[in-house]
């Protein structure tokens, strides 16, 4: 359901604003901060008793997974936000979201857990210390992760950080070649190139091993360049290899078809959702022709 989201949110979106943070790392190393600064806090002169108690791994755990639970709420909060208020051109707006859902929201998510967490082992939350003691400093925490994602946001969207256009026109027919960060390289189009996108006044295109490149060209121009290797049109922002689609199906209320991506491929295009790409309702009849004729000819 998450990914069928994702694909109907970016289908909306034409992949302008879609900002990518890599950061499952970072999130997993807060959550485990976090987790052990609630079990231990007040508490940090007993880690060594802890440690041999099987009671802390227990509350570790719970606290854990509570933590995980909010911090990926928040980071999908985040890029849902930032879908739709970017917070360049709607500073406020965008703050004042960001603290609602971002913020408040998660808050109360995990007063709740820890509430049901609490009542199984016969405390009430409210007599227990949490709210004057704990809660404070997960509100405290809270605001600093989005705080982070605030100014990775503005790092990763700043005009400096642009990628430059390659250096290589026109392009070769039937293959990619050109230099970027002071490598060159070669691919194959239809055989390298998995899919076109646009991306924040950017044209860029993904390789099978998931490699990005920003390219000097439109996806149209593409779509008439690469129709011959194989490439179908889905969208506005997005230009797809026939040889990595598995099938397709119709989408929602019928104006849109949902593409499933071959197995091999799901790695190479997660930012996208893992298993599918939306086609929508200007190119259906294209797309499907095209695809047609693309299966008729590889059989």
């Amino acid at each position: 359901m998450k990914v069928y989201f994702y694909s109907i949110l970016i289908a909306k979106t034409n992949f302008m604003q879609v900002v990518r943070y890599n950061n499952v790392v970072i999130r997993y190393v807060a959550a485990f901060i976090a987790a052990t600064y609630s079990v231990l806090h007040g508490r940090f002169h007993q880690l060594s008793l802890a440690l041999v108690s099987p009671g802390f791994y227990f509350a570790f755990t719970v606290s854990l997974l509570v933590a995980l639970l909010v911090i990926s709420a928040v980071h999908h909060i985040t890029i849902v936000l930032d879908t739709f208020y970017g917070w360049r051109k709607e500073f406020w707006a965008r703050a004042l979201l960001q603290i609602c859902l971002g913020i408040f929201a998660p808050a109360f998510v995990d007063f709740v857990v820890i509430a049901v967490y609490f009542l199984t082992r016969g405390q009430n939350i409210f007599y227990n210390g949490y709210i004057t003691g704990e809660l404070p400093i997960v509100l405290i925490m809270l605001f600093l992760l989005n705080c982070y994602y605030c100014l990775h946001y503005m790092l990763l969207t700043s005009k400096s950080k642009k990628p430059k256009q390659i250096e290589s026109d026109p392009l070769p027919e039937g293959s990619l070649q050109g230099l970027y960060r002071g490598h060159s390289y070669y691919y194959k189009v239809a055989k390298d190139v998995l899919y076109f996108y646009y991306d924040r006044k950017n044209v860029r295109f993904v390789t099978k091993e998931g490699k990005e490149f920003p390219l000097n060209a439109t996806i149209s121009n593409l779509a008439a360049m690469y129709a011959k290797d194989g490439f179908c049109q889905v969208s506005r922002g997005l230009l797809i290899n026939c040889r990595i689609i598995q099938g397709y199906s119709s989408g929602i209320r019928g104006n849109t078809l949902v593409i499933s991506i071959m197995q091999e491929y799901k790695n190479v295009v997660p930012n996208f959702g893992q298993d599918h790409f939306l086609v929508t309702k200007k190119y259906i009849d294209s797309f499907k022709k095209q695809y047609t004729q693309y299966m008729a000819a590889s059989k």
